[in-house]
């Protein structure tokens, strides 16, 4: 019990003089088998994004983008925005107790209606006897009203004290509470330590619970992080044994899992048995399931193990088994807590004190458009919104809805949690019905008239380089196809690739033209594609067989086209066309820089206007 692995099954981060032994023997091994740290299988690229933190044990992801990161024995909650560390702290939580390196501020969590409530909640060692659960209210960069959520849940000054925290698909908050050294109380059902604990978000005792306290299941050592399957909200938590017997356990309603009775595979029908038992020691602190497309791991198992990887896990139907893995994924010194964030990415920290991202390569982040419904909602019955994409990859999309405030005012999101709106194929579109697609579905009364009458529609698509377009109806704003705005906006780069949607329109298309400008002082030639725009859960079909050539743009100069003779006619498209609802798309590409254009329609169904084109990364 007092080998040098004993120190990290007591601590995953104990003093310096007790580590060294331990890490020097590890990077021996590593050495001898041809490893180096910051190692990333093919395809992937390991970045590390801030240093200098101060055992940043703690990284939470925000739904905007920003990540918390708290660091264990200063009490601070530091902010990481837009590419590094804010100057000031989100909060800087005092009393805390950290007369022991595996005591302080332990564990993050979001509230599930964050986005409504902005509530943050953190697990501490309070004093040398008491963890507390603290809640903080977010205001932009800041934590303000600190209220206590959950006290008294006892610890002994020493090690063991647990620390993971996080909200069920149930509403509940779940927390991970070792036995502070002291192996009696894992089967005292009387006592909180060597439990995981459940409580009403207000820190009251659920009227469920099985033992008529906060617990909820017992026999634990030392569980140090919790996480919720997706789709099927099973409980999962990592355990540290003792010499041996590192664990991956599922958690259930007044389950034992053995402690200090057995670690393990054991043969006793009243102890549950681990999902997977690691044949060595790992130390197993964070583990997170991975969910999207932007790296092929959907629904896999990562899982952070101190002694220097971070693995995957295939888990069975039934989630009580490993059908596959643990497969290496990062081979990095002292990882420990690990988030994915709205990009896709995968992120992490280093208790010597860095965050790192793990990205496919030549992954870029969401594209976020915004379609803005000013005073126009009386009328919104009748308007859509085209999301088109252009990439080769897919994505989800999603959508948030905010009331549009005035100069000075304050906007109210009016979604709980985002809508998800399905996938948008490569080379596909999503033609949506504001009310039928968005608004019924969250439950906002239309026609929306209350705060002027105004809404904001946020979209985050996980494809690269997607557009899209707000068709609107409205008494106040001219029928018309606007652009959705991109957040953030780029510059356009070499080629310029734009977009123009006839939607609905082709019946008159022989009047209609296309307008390209060039505006900078290099010149290129221009190729066009056409593909049908289907409408919502279609599949589009390009209708050329290789990009039409229009010829040159020279600089400072523009080409007016035709339509049909220039385009639709020369492809052998005939108009009008009106299959697949008369809608298509054409998308340009121009070998030079900054090119914008303007489709000027003229349509029994579109009034006459001139519409910017869309505008490709």
């Amino acid at each position: 019990m007092n080998s040098c692995n004993e120190f990290f099954k007591h601590n995953p981060w104990e003093d310096q003089r007790k580590r060294g032994h331990f890490v020097w023997a590890l990077l021996v091994t590593l050495a001898l088998a041809g490893i180096s740290y910051g190692q990333v299988p093919p395809g992937f690229t390991l970045t590390e994004l801030a240093s200098g933190l101060s055992r940043p044990a703690n990284l939470q992801a925000l739904p905007d983008g920003r990540f918390l990161i708290g660091e264990q024995q200063t009490g601070q909650i530091k902010v990481y925005k837009n590419g590094s560390i804010l100057s000031n702290p989100y909060a800087i939580i005092a009393p805390l107790y950290t007369g022991n390196n595996e005591s302080g501020l332990l564990g993050l969590c979001l509230d599930p209606d964050f986005s409504s409530n902005g509530y943050v909640y953190a697990f501490v060692t309070h004093d040398s006897t008491t963890s507390r659960v603290w809640r903080f209210t977010t205001s932009g960069d800041v934590g303000t009203n600190q209220t206590l959520i959950v006290d008294n849940i006892p610890h002994r000054g020493v090690n063991h004290n647990g620390g993971g925290i996080g909200f069920g698909p149930d509403g509940k908050l779940y927390m991970a509470v070792g036995e502070a050294g002291n192996t009696s109380w894992a089967q005292d059902l009387n006592i909180l330590g060597g439990k995981i604990l459940r409580a009403n978000p207000d820190g009251s005792v659920p009227a469920d619970n099985p033992f008529g306290n906060l617990v909820w299941s017992f026999g634990h050592r030392h569980p140090f992080r919790l996480t919720f399957q997706p789709g099927t909200g099973r409980l999962y938590i990592t355990e540290n044994g003792p010499s041996q017997d590192d664990e991956l356990n599922r958690i259930v309603q007044g389950g034992n899992y053995g402690w200090p009775l057995d670690t393990g595979p054991n043969a006793d029908p009243n102890h549950i048995d681990p999902v997977y038992n690691f044949s060595s020691i790992v130390v197993p602190t964070d583990l997170l399931f991975y969910q999207g497309s932007a790296m092929p791991f959907d629904g896999e198992l990562f899982l952070v193990e101190f002694t220097g990887k971070i693995r995957r896990f295939t888990l069975s139907s039934d989630g009580d088994s490993v059908i596959s893995g643990p497969t290496d994924f990062v081979t990095i010194s002292q990882p420990v807590d690990i988030e994915q964030g709205i990009d896709g990415a995968l992120y992490f920290t280093t208790l010597g004190g860095s965050l790192y991202q793990v990205q496919s390569e030549g992954a870029t982040m969401p594209a976020t458009l915004v379609a803005n419904f000013m005073n126009g909602n009386s009328a919104a019955l009748s308007s859509r919104i085209y999301l088109w994409n252009p990439s080769t990859s897919a994505g989800q999309v999603t959508v948030r809805v905010f009331t549009l405030p005035l100069i000075n005012g304050i906007a109210q999101e009016l979604t709980g949690t985002p809508l998800d709106l399905g996938p948008l194929e490569a080379r596909s579109a999503l033609n949506l019905k504001l009310v039928e697609d968005i608004l019924i579905p969250l439950g906002i009364p239309t026609p929306y008239t209350t705060d002027g009458g105004n809404l904001t529609l946020e979209f985050t698509i996980q494809a690269a380089d997607a557009r899209g377009a707000a068709q609107v109806f409205s008494s106040t704003l001219a029928f018309g196809t606007y652009p959705l705005q991109e957040i953030p906006s780029t510059s356009s780069g070499s080629p310029t690739v734009l977009v123009a949607n006839f939607l609905n329109g082709n019946d008159a298309a022989l009047l209609s033209r296309v307008y390209l400008w060039n505006p900078s002082t290099s010149s290129g030639n221009v190729n066009v594609r056409v593909f049908t725009l289907p409408v919502k859960d279609s599949i589009p079909q390009e209708l050329t067989n290789s990009p039409l050539a229009l010829g040159p743009l020279g600089a400072k100069s523009a080409v007016n086209l035709k339509l049909v003779e220039d385009i639709l006619t020369p492809l052998g498209i005939t108009p009008p066309y009106t299959d697949d609802g008369g809608n298509l798309t054409l998308e340009f590409t121009i070998e030079a820089e900054n090119v914008r254009g303007v489709a000027q329609v003229f349509s029994g169904s579109l009034a006459f206007g001139t519409y910017p084109l869309q505008v490709m990364k």
